[in-house]
Formats: structure tokens, sequence, C-alpha cells
């Protein structure tokens, strides 16, 4: 009998000691193998970063802009790039004209992301940032909203676009402009991709081209020019006649600016079929996490910026009896009325109209006349 109940506790002991190793073994194993189909999501998608890059050696000739590939329902919508392994749910590659990797991919579980200047693909657990939005409808066509990079971005419900050189060229009546963005009624905003003309912002000093609106306030409209390329958009049925607001804040109010701008309803508003991009456009299309430290006299905010020409121009923001303006190395500073600078016509195309291209610089946007 003793010799049974000393079998029975020796059986017990035993149960009870794989009870607490396999507590203590179960989370590693556990942590293993999750850490196990983290590595192999890992190597999954630095395949496809190795086959986006054998793409760009074959290609390299033919490639003068940003190419951007969207994974859905884990498969690539556009053609040219053939991936025989397990694709992510969703995502963007995108390939610059370098030759550099960008991508964000997910499976729901695993998050992968790659910058340009980045040599291996990072993998964090799924999370909302991670998340591909879908694409946007401009002109009939579908772009991609991309959360990092050149492209279209969506933030509280506007779209704009963002980055060094992002594949949002349209061209009208030869002008060739940048989409800057959609307004709340799906228009289109442009802007040109250079400087039209140079001229004085008030009228008093010598320029007769343009028609001011209130001279104290230093407002023009740019009704009345004799630049052929002007007066040819003007007669473009697509190119709204527009309120815009020509926006005023004082560089003591820097930290506070973006509050000031596209205000509805001021008193500075006007109606013209030109107008000018304002402070808070250019700050936005810069991708360069430094612009946000000082929006005003940073130069950072002219990195990774496709409206930085080098050149200088005028936006249509003022600050007392000066200008915000944009300088040679992209800085958001404050000139003087009395000198002639860069005008880079801004104007909008109504939401109806329908494009077709790739929005590159070699085949850019162009409005469909039927």
């Amino acid at each position: 009998m003793k010799n049974q109940d000393k079998r029975s506790t020796l059986l017990l002991s035993s149960i009870i000691i794989c009870l607490i190793l396999g507590i203590i073994i179960y989370p590693s194993f556990k942590l293993s193998s999750k850490n196990k189909a983290k590595e192999e999501f890992r190597g999954e998608i630095s395949n496809i970063v190795s086959e986006a890059e054998k793409y760009y050696l074959d290609k390299n000739q033919e490639i003068s802009d940003n190419i951007i590939f969207t994974i859905k329902n884990g498969k690539i919508l556009e053609d040219g790039l053939d991936y025989n392994g397990e694709l992510p749910e969703e995502g963007t590659i995108v390939i610059n004209k370098n030759g550099e990797i960008q991508i964000v991919v997910n499976n729901k579980i695993w998050c992968a992301t790659k910058k340009y200047n980045e040599s291996s693909v990072n993998v964090v657990d799924y999370n909302s940032e991670c998340e591909v939005k879908n694409t946007k409808n401009i002109g009939n066509i579908n772009v991609g909203i991309v959360n990092t990079g050149d492209g279209l971005y969506e933030e509280n419900g506007s779209f704009y676009y963002k980055g060094l050189n992002p594949n949002n060229y349209l061209v009208i009546d030869d002008v060739l402009f940048r989409i800057l963005g959609l307004d709340e009624n799906n228009n289109i905003k442009l802007v040109s991709n250079d400087v039209i003309l140079e001229e004085y912002w008030d009228i008093k000093q010598k320029s007769l081209n343009y028609e001011v609106i209130d001279s104290s306030k230093l407002g023009y409209i740019l009704e009345n020019s004799d630049n052929k390329l002007i007066n040819n958009l003007i007669k473009n049925k697509f190119v709204l006649e527009y309120t815009w607001n020509q926006d005023s804040f004082n560089y003591a109010d820097n930290k506070l600016y973006i509050e000031h701008l596209n205000q509805k309803g001021s008193e500075n508003e006007f109606v013209s079929i030109f107008g000018l991009i304002d402070v808070s456009d250019y700050v936005k299309a810069s991708t360069d996490n430094n612009c946000k430290k000082d929006i005003l006299r940073n130069p950072e905010c002219g990195k990774n910026n496709y409206l930085n020409i080098n050149k200088k121009f005028y936006t249509l923001s003022i600050s007392n009896d000066s200008i915000w303006s944009i300088s040679e190395d992209g800085k958001v500073y404050e000139s003087s009325v009395d000198i002639k600078l860069g005008v880079r016509i801004s104007l909008y195309l109504e939401n109806s109209v329908i494009l077709e291209g790739k929005g590159t610089f070699e085949n850019p946007y162009k409005i469909v006349t039927k």
C-alpha cells in the first residue's frame, strides 16, 4: 500500500513538474513561432524588393519618373512587375528614377516598410499607419494614396501631393502644371511648373499687368495680362472662376500660422480665374520632417518638395506690408512689394474634367475633350 502511495505521489509530482515546465516553455515557444513568422514575412518582402531592383535594371533607360505598383487583395494591379512568390494583402511599391525602392505593405498581421535610404526591410505589428488607403479619383483616373515618400496623401479628408517628384504633371495649352491637390468639392488645384513671368506685386510700382482688388492689402488678379499663354488658359472651358483667400499672418505668429491659412469668409477673399499658391500649399508639399520645426525661413521645407524650383517666386500670403515668398534655396521668407519676383500661376479645374496620361514629366495628364 505504501509503495502504491509512493508511486502515486511520484506520478503527481511528475505531472506538476511537467505543467510548470509547460508554463515556462510555452511563452518562449509561442514567441519563437511569432518571430519565425515575422522573419518569414520579412524574407518575402525582401524578395519583392529584389524583384523591383531587377525590374529597374531591366528598364532603367526608360525610367524618368517614379513608378508605382499597387498591391490589393494579394495581387499587383499594374502590369510590369512579375513576382512568383506569395504577395502580401495590400500595399505600394515605388521605384524612383535612381533605382531606389520604397515599400509599404501588410498582411493584416505584419506591416513591412522600407524607405529609399534604407538597406533593409523593417517589420512591425500591423497597425493603422500601415493600412493602404486605396485610391482617389482625380479626373476619372484612380490615383493610389500613399503614406510615405512621393505621391498623393490624404489627411482629414483633404488630398494633396507631396515629395520630391510625384507623378502630378498636367499640361494645358502648352503650359506644364503640377497638381497640388483637391478642394472640398474635388476641384483640381494646379500651379505652373515654372515661373510664367516676373512682375512687381504692387501695380503702383511699374506693372500694368495686374488689376488690383485692394491696393491697401496688396491683392491682385491676373486677369489683364498680355501673356499669350495666360490668355489661352482663360479661354479653356474647364478652368474655373474661383473664390480665393489671400491669407495674412505675421512672422511673430510662426507657431500658429496654420490657423490663419485658408480661412473661408475672410475679408481678403476675391474672385478670379487665377491666383497663387499660399504658404500652406508649399509647406504641405514637403515630406521632410524637419520642415515642421520652424516653418518660416527654414531651408528644410525646400527639401523633398516638388514646389521648390530653385527660383524666387511670390505666394499669395501677406505679412503687413510684405509678401511671403519662396527663396532660391527653398525658404519661406518676407519679400518687398517693390521688386520683381517670379509668378507661378495657380488655377482650378472643375471636378468633372476627364484626364488621360500617367502624370509623369514624359507623359503628363491631359484633358480629354470630346
